[in-house]
């Protein structure tokens, strides 16, 4: 037989809420974080959802794109003459 938190796990997935239910799964299973009140244990399964939604756009954006290389900002050579500018003048509005 299936209790109401299985259920409601397994709800929680079809609805593709996987970083929700993995959150409630996880706090289930920790006594420290059961202290929190209901808000709390609530708002921090929706946060990790919101964030886990994020990375996949994230990642799905980056290899959508098809960069040849892994380039990030940082690593920009700014002295070599390409006409790329370390500052841009701010535009007023």
């Amino acid at each position: 037989m299936t209790t109401l938190i299985e259920q409601t796990l397994d709800n929680l997935r079809t609805l593709r809420l996987t970083g929700m239910a993995q959150t409630i799964d996880d706090q289930r299973l920790n006594t420290e974080l059961q202290a929190l009140s209901f808000e709390e244990r609530l708002g921090m399964a929706v946060d990790i959802e919101m964030q886990e939604r994020e990375t996949r756009k994230l990642n799905r954006l980056i290899k959508q794109a098809k960069f040849k290389h892994d380039a990030v900002p940082e690593d920009i050579n700014y002295r070599a003459k390409r006409g790329l500018e370390l500052r841009l003048p701010r535009k007023e509005a």
